[in-house]
């Protein structure tokens, strides 16, 4: 046994150095609460981080890479949603039946949507 640790598919690619061109901004954990629509299901999702080109969610099943999402991300500032179609760049198994998945923005948040989602 040579010590490493098998990673899933496209973990890989999530721990790799951070190539972003935007900062991402952490969510406090169980308390920022998105929608997504998926294969005509709409299911919710928990937003570990965001940025102006994207981010990254816990979803309780598989998004393959490319799958194009709709996601709701509510605007607490203005109390609405945010309508916003993200493409899934990487996923891989969190725990038992949750998938840990990047998205990239079709169209990026401007800074102050992004601050408005924030507070």
């Amino acid at each position: 046994m040579n010590g490493t640790v098998a990673m899933a598919p496209g973990q890989e690619f999530a721990e790799q150095v951070e190539r972003r061109r935007m900062p991402r901004f952490s969510c406090k954990s169980g308390e920022t609460i998105a929608a997504t629509l998926m294969g005509g299901g709409i299911r919710e999702v928990q937003v570990r981080n965001i940025s102006t080109g994207g981010l990254e969610v816990i979803l309780g099943q598989e998004a393959e890479p490319n799958k194009l999402l709709t996601i709701e991300l509510f605007n607490r500032s203005r109390n609405c949603w945010h309508l916003k179609a993200a493409r899934v760049v990487y996923a891989f198994p969190h725990d038992q039946d949750r998938w840990r998945v990047g998205c990239s923005f079709s169209f990026p948040l401007s800074d102050s949507e992004l601050q408005q989602l924030l507070h």
